[in-house]
């Protein structure tokens, strides 16, 4: 049976097809945080924040939606109505929480997927029609208690054409655990990249909004760049061309250190896949 999302946006088409691209997509970054509910099992609770593009009359959640724990288990999300965060820029937001316990130890992959991402992102190809997928891996084991890292800056930020940028995710790991961070391209279904994903430094977003890529750094004394401090987690693009939408994807590893071999050992990870919003400031 096809879900209530797409039965709705079908009938929309038939009616108007103006008004099928904001009702049709409407995800803009869903990130996944674990936490252990008690050190001596193996119960969780799951949350869930997820952004959404408040002109979409499409909710989170739904027939189809759902939270996959890793174990061969899963939870259907119910349909939830999002709260206004931002009406300026159109966002809003839903906290969803559920608990999973278990049967042992051992690494598991959290996941969820729901179709669609919101349209007008640039720097991938048909964003609207694109379903957001992501995940968040923890180790559970008996001897330690593990949660994967809270990420405490939400994932929206806006940037300024012609001018240097920065996000920290603000990061922090409850365990006292080392956390490093690397860029990944966002994700369509588990290990199914995006279509056509370029870094926002890509020169197509200079040279199509008429700037000279060659002096698209803050200074116009060099090309632009876009990277990501590995150890602070830190994303400087320096700077924006073109305006518009950009999506990202950030991948925080959890790490421990083992004394009895004097060893790091990965223990989980989070991925966050947030939007940059430029703007002619």
């Amino acid at each position: 049976m096809p879900s209530r999302k797409l039965k709705w946006c079908t009938g929309v088409i038939i009616l108007t097809m103006a008004a099928a691209p904001c009702l049709a997509s409407h995800l803009r970054s869903v990130e996944i945080q674990v936490k252990r509910q008690n050190c001596s099992a193996f119960k969780v609770e799951i949350v869930i924040t997820a952004y959404l593009n408040s002109q979409s009359a499409v909710n989170f959640g739904g027939q189809n939606d759902y939270l996959r724990f890793g174990d061969g288990f899963s939870h259907l999300i119910p349909e939830t109505a999002a709260e206004i965060i931002d009406a300026s820029l159109h966002i809003s937001r839903v906290i969803y929480k559920t608990v999973h316990e278990y049967a042992g130890p051992g690494t598991y992959t959290i996941s969820y997927s729901e179709s669609n991402r919101n349209f007008g992102i640039l720097n991938f190809d048909d964003s609207g029609n694109t379903t957001f997928y992501t995940e968040t891996s923890i180790s559970l084991q008996g001897d330690k208690c593990n949660n994967s890292p809270i990420l405490l800056v939400p994932p929206i930020d806006r940037a300024c054409s012609g001018t240097r940028f920065f996000h920290n995710p603000g990061a922090f790991d409850a365990d006292g655990d080392s956390l490093s961070y690397e860029l990944v391209t966002p994700l369509k279904g588990p290990g199914s990249p995006v279509m056509n994903y370029r870094f926002p430094d890509d020169p197509a977003f200079y040279s199509g909004a008429g700037l000279s890529y060659a002096q698209g750094n803050e200074e116009k004394t060099g090309p632009p760049a876009f990277a990501i401090n590995a150890i602070d987690g830190t994303i400087t693009w320096d700077a924006p061309g073109m305006t518009g939408e950009y999506s990202v994807a950030v991948k925080v590893n959890e790490w421990q250190f083992n004394a009895s071999d004097s060893t790091w050992h990965k223990t989980g990870y989070v991925i966050r896949d947030m939007q940059i919003i430029v703007e002619a400031c």
